[in-house]
């Protein structure tokens, strides 16, 4: 049975036989740093920064992209040479330039950033921080000028309705024309003063004169 004084040296053995170096040219191509990211980097691995022009590979974090973290590497102002830093984790690495304004510019870098780059390059520069669940947009709808008279209020009530009147027949007209209905027989109409001969003769008639 193997001891464990000889795995533990079995396994930094094979730390370093795996570990992989990493080349990063800072400033090579301007204010950035080339290229932006390594991802898939695992413990032992290797960054070397390659200077060209006066810039820095200083440690940040996600939220602070241009602000030094305390106790954070720092290869202070190059501008030429290399700076080598040895991974000792997967977590991700965030690294800025601290010369001037370069920072601001957008010379960022980071190791392992999984689906933050895009927000620690624009927090870098001082925009909107999206976070990796995503940016709620809020969007102003342009809507047509309201009416500020509505259908309902608009709508008059106006008095279409015809009112019908029944002619009515007046009291003249029923007093000078009377009517008399026989069954099977056409009505006649007679006048008031033949109507009171008829019946005085009806009278006489009657008493026998």
């Amino acid at each position: 049975m193997l001891s464990t004084p000889f795995l533990s040296i079995l396994a930094a053995i094979a730390t370093v036989v795996h570990a992989a170096n990493h080349d990063v040219n800072v400033g090579v191509d301007g204010l950035q740093f080339t290229p932006p990211s390594i991802s898939n980097a695992v413990k032992g691995d290797t960054i070397t920064f390659r200077f060209s022009g006066l810039h820095s590979a200083s440690e940040s974090t996600l939220t602070s992209p241009c602000t030094h973290k305390s106790s954070g590497f720092d290869s202070g102002q190059l501008s030429s040479g290399t700076y080598k830093i040895t991974l000792n984790s997967t977590d991700p690495v965030w690294v800025y330039c601290s010369v001037g304004a370069h920072c601001r510019a957008g010379m960022v870098f980071a190791v392992n950033p999984g689906s933050n780059l895009a927000a620690f390059q624009a927090a870098a520069q001082g925009q909107t921080v999206s976070s990796s669940t995503g940016t709620t947009s809020t969007s102003t709808i342009s809507r047509p000028p309201t009416n500020t008279t509505s259908s309902s209020a608009t709508i008059s009530t106006s008095p279409h309705t015809s009112t019908s009147t029944t002619p009515r027949p007046s009291t003249a007209s029923t007093i000078t024309s009377l009517s008399t209905s026989t069954p099977g027989a056409a009505s006649r109409s007679m006048s008031p003063s033949n109507a009171l001969w008829v019946l005085a003769g009806a009278v006489l008639g009657a008493v026998g004169i």
